[in-house]
């Protein structure tokens, strides 16, 4: 299973086992990945060509694709808190999640890999009005208000489209 606080390279190997593992099929499929699961299968497609190759698009729902500025300053904070804390349900996971997320990470990650990248990528940009947003997001949502009113709490409407791509 993927996940969520283990870090992307450990995601999209777990992603491209779970697929590996599924019937033989000719037919290609689309991937599908949300927030920080859409920069794991990202990753999957570069690491794993013949996935790419079976791979018709990837459909990026609010995805953390070139990463956020609350990831820029929080890898600390979640260490002692959720990279810390003994969820039930989810195992404490391996690697760095949130750097995997900050900005100069998937800057560096489409330059090294954008141009080969194969599969074309779609973006579902979410944009709430503050009263449609979760009461946990508020925080974040006025933080990153700041920089711009288009974010979801979590990202900016600009970080969740590919570079080169638009809105």
């Amino acid at each position: 299973d993927v996940e969520g606080r283990s870090g992307v390279a450990a995601n999209a190997d777990a992603l491209a086992r779970r697929i590996a593992a599924l019937p033989a099929d000719d037919r290609r499929f689309i991937v599908v990945g949300h927030s920080k699961g859409a920069v794991d299968a990202l990753q999957m497609l570069v690491d794993h060509p013949r996935i790419a190759q079976r791979t018709a698009a990837l459909i990026a729902v609010a995805g953390a694709l070139q990463g956020s500025p609350l990831a820029d300053h929080l890898d600390g904070l979640y260490g002692v808190t959720f990279g810390a804390f003994p969820f039930s349900a989810c195992s404490k996971g391996e690697g760095t999640p949130v750097l995997d997320l900050q900005r100069a990470a998937r800057t560096a990650w489409w330059s090294a890999h954008g141009s080969g990248l194969t599969v074309p990528v779609y973006s579902l940009v979410s944009v709430p009005e503050m009263t449609r947003l979760a009461p946990t997001l508020y925080t974040s949502f006025l933080a990153l208000s700041r920089i711009s009113r288009y974010n979801d709490g979590m990202l900016l409407a600009e970080g969740q489209v590919a570079p080169g791509g638009a809105l």
